[in-house]
Order: C-alpha cells, then structure tokens, then sequence
C-alpha cells in the first residue's frame, strides 16, 4: 500500500482544494439562502499517497511506481502534468485523489447556486518540476419516487427515464432522505480532482 508523507499531504490537498474551491460555491451559502431546506448533503474523501518510480513511459504517458510494502502499480498521468519528460527512476511522485457527491432538494424552478458542469486545471510551469491538478463536476437533477426510512433506502427517476434505488449507510444520507417525500426534485452533483506532485529523490535512492 503506498503511503503518504507530510509533505506529500500538504502539497497535493492544497492543489486538489484549491481547484474544487474554484470549481464550487459553498454549499453552506446555498443552504442559507434556501432555508428553510434541508441542508446539502455532501460525501467527500481523499486518498493520497507516496511511491517511487520504477519506470517511466513518455510514449503512453505511464509512470510504474513502487509503495513502502513492495508493491508495484503503473498509472496514467494524464496532460495537465508537464514536464514528464523529467521524471527519473527514482523520483518520489505524490499523488492524491479527491472525490464528493452533494445532493440538495430544490425549492424553486432554477437549479440551487452552484450545481453546474466544471472543469479546470492547474499546471506546472515550464521548467518547474513536473505536478499539475485536474477538477471537474458533473451535476444532474432526480425525482424522488419514495423514500424507506426503515430500510434506508430511497428511489428516483430521472429526466431520461432511467430509475433507481440506492441504500443510505451514513447518518447524515439518512437526516437528508428523511426530509423528502414522493415528488421532490433534489439536484446532485459529483465532482473529483486529481494532484500530482514529482519531488527530487533521496540521494541515497538515486
């Protein structure tokens, strides 16, 4: 499993925040100016970590890395990180992975502030180290058909026709699905951003 450094943490959260920040409104403003409503639901992860490079595969745009347990895994690294073509054998590579799902039941006939399609990148200089960040989001609105708040459990349609039922695990999930009812129109919106960070390896690795 690859792990994370310090260093590592600090420098990709701030490059995957900062593109969300610019991506998204804040979702506690969109709950004031709504109130009475329930307050947005949101579900947000991120994942880093740490590796050794291995391999290096300028035609594919593919970096193998090694994890402190050994273990190998090759990645695609993907344009907005330049300077690729300075990454070597032994470079330390951080990465992390942010991802969120919010959801917001609609009071109005307009889509609440914020829920919208975005993209946008952050790109190392020409020169600088290879690292860069990628964000987008993608929102889309749902019926509620039911909601089952023994089993926790709610089911929707949406503008295609296509149907679902999902199950809620999270106390928060299940606070938000209790304030709905069959007929309300909720907007959800998925959003990840992905950092990437080469730093100089250790002299004792080159």
């Amino acid at each position: 499993m690859f792990e994370a450094s310090a260093t590592a943490a600090a420098t990709t959260r701030m490059a995957a925040t900062m593109l969300v920040v610019l991506l998204l409104p804040a979702f506690t403003d969109c709950a004031a100016v709504n109130a009475p409503a329930p307050r947005p639901f949101v579900r947000e992860s991120l994942q880093q970590m740490t590796a050794t490079v291995v391999q290096v595969s300028l035609a594919t745009r593919e970096l193998t890395l090694r994890g402190s347990s050994g273990k190998t895994r090759t990645i695609k690294v993907g344009p907005e990180a330049r300077n690729l073509d300075k990454v070597r054998v032994g470079d330390r590579v951080n990465l992390s992975y942010y991802e969120s799902f919010t959801a917001q039941m609609r009071l109005h006939d307009k889509p609440n502030v914020g829920f919208m399609n975005a993209a946008g990148e952050v790109r190392a200089a020409p020169g600088e180290r290879p690292g860069g960040a990628t964000a987008q989001s993608r929102a889309s609105t749902v019926t509620i058909d039911s909601v089952d708040t023994q089993n926790n459990t709610v089911s929707f349609h949406r503008a295609d026709g296509g149907a679902s039922t999902l199950p809620v695990k999270s106390a928060e999930g299940r606070e938000f699905i209790a304030h709905l009812k069959r007929g309300d129109v909720v907007d959800v919106m998925y959003t990840e951003a992905v950092a990437i960070d080469v730093a100089p390896a250790p002299a004792s690795a080159k």
